[in-house]
């Protein structure tokens, strides 16, 4: 009830082609990243180099997914009114929603069940806030970008309140560590 009908299908199809685009997010790092930390309890510089490796390598897998999205915003004619507009405007949302992601599994794969309770419920209530503030005040353009900016306030939270940082500079790795990760 807080945007049109009209308005309403094209914020879903637009969403939609975002949450295809998002089955590649990270091209499974977050789940690789959260099983091997959690194998690896014992050994915190393995599980630091896990982490590190998998959030540089998941995020600039999810920087090239919002590059597609907004390359399809541009070049394809989408079928549904004003979607390819809502496209460009929330074609970076893979990359705002998987820096939240990672540190949520980080806290998880520590075993720090408060900070990750804290940081879910953080991210819950940002996505709600943003997602109604930004359907009122900017009809579907304003919800998917309320989206987006909730996945940014949500990162930049965990990251002051419980200093899990994600990473983008890549490191090196052992090979049967990657391999490890990779399946």
């Amino acid at each position: 009830r807080i945007v049109s009908k009209a308005e309403f299908g094209s914020y879903s199809y637009t969403l939609n082609l975002v949450s295809i685009a998002e089955v590649f997010s990270a091209l499974g790092m977050v789940s690789g990243v959260f099983q091997l930390c959690s194998e690896k309890l014992e050994d915190k510089q393995s599980q630091d180099r896990l982490y590190k490796y998998g959030s540089s390598f998941g995020l600039c897998v999810n920087i090239v997914i919002s590059c597609v999205l907004l390359i399809i915003s541009y070049c394809i004619r989408l079928p549904i009114g004003g979607a390819n507009i809502l496209l460009r405007s929330c074609s970076f949302i893979p990359f705002f929603f998987v820096l939240p992601e990672f540190q949520l599994i980080r806290l998880r794969s520590q075993l720090k069940t408060i900070q990750y309770s804290y940081s879910n419920t953080i991210n819950c209530a940002c996505i709600a806030a943003f997602t109604v503030v930004g359907g009122v005040l900017c009809d579907a353009k304003g919800a998917l970008i309320g989206r987006m900016l909730s996945y940014i306030l949500t990162f930049a939270l965990i990251f002051i309140l419980f200093r899990t940082p994600v990473y983008l500079k890549p490191i090196k790795m052992e090979s049967s560590d990657k391999k490890d990760l990779f399946s």
